[in-house]
């Protein structure tokens, strides 16, 4: 089992208009890229120890399970080990069973570790698509979480 710096959380299904291969294809490369590029960012800033390549620091469920894994049992610790989430917010985020349910579970652990403190921010939400083509507001599992700025 590994500890990961982060556990990449995201809608494999981002718009219900995605119908044709090509565009599935298209957001998975471009999901992986930003995994890979996460990934090498942390590498080059933070000492990771013996961990050194993307699949080492940052769960994806595209490169982090191995042929015979079972896919919950790996998801399921990686969740419990990684050091924090990064939700893509994508106009289906918190209607995927799957991502609201590591959504949840990490939330979980959030507040277990706070025991009724100020809650780490340990949840990083990154706006997949722009905020105006999101929902106009977030679940209320999510409403407290700060995902813009100002500027």
């Amino acid at each position: 089992m590994t500890d990961y710096w982060f556990f990449l959380s995201y809608a494999r299904r981002n718009d219900v208009s995605h119908t044709l291969a090509t565009d599935d294809d298209k957001t998975r490369k471009l999901v992986r890229r930003f995994h890979e590029e996460l990934a090498a960012e942390i590498i080059s800033r933070a000492n990771t120890g013996q961990a050194r390549t993307a699949e080492q620091v940052g769960f994806f469920d595209q490169v982090g399970i191995e042929p015979g894994d079972t896919w919950d049992v790996t998801a399921a610790d990686a969740l419990r080990t990684a050091r924090v989430v990064v939700c893509l917010v994508t106009r289906n985020y918190f209607n995927s069973r799957v991502s609201g349910q590591e959504f949840e579970v990490f939330q979980g652990r959030v507040r277990q570790h706070a025991a009724g403190g100020a809650l780490p921010p340990l949840i990083i939400p990154v706006l997949w698509h722009r905020p105006d083509k999101l929902p106009s507001a977030l679940p209320a599992a999510a409403a407290d979480l700060q995902y813009t700025y100002d500027e």
